[in-house]
């Protein structure tokens, strides 16, 4: 993933500047941002579901490890309900991005 990103943050600045264009067609560099976006995304679908169990499971551990009170409790609940839904924005943001790169691919052909 930290390889796609940089992958896509340099082909986009080369592209504003338009560098890429003198070796690499546009519709090339928009396909190379796909295949990236592609790599993003699937990382972060496949890690929502191990984020959500991971929150559940810790929430099951500070009921039965018995270390917080009832009030501490329910807000512990709350933030790791909340930390999990982090990575449910970030599955969406991901698949909107690759949406969109799709659409100038396909706005393209």
């Amino acid at each position: 993933v930290s390889a796609s990103s940089k992958l896509m943050n340099v082909l986009i600045i080369m592209m504003i500047f338009g560098v890429a264009t003198s070796f690499l067609p546009l519709n090339m560099g928009i396909w190379i941002l796909v295949a990236a976006q592609a790599v993003i995304t699937l990382f972060a679908l496949v890690t929502l579901p191990v984020e959500y169990d991971a929150s559940s499971r810790a929430l099951v551990w500070l009921r039965e490890s018995r270390i917080t009170s009832f009030q501490t409790q329910e807000k512990a609940e709350d933030a790791l309900k909340w930390a999990a839904r982090t990575y449910l924005v970030s599955a969406l943001a991901a698949v909107a991005t690759m949406m969109y790169y799709l659409s100038l691919v396909m706005g393209r052909d």
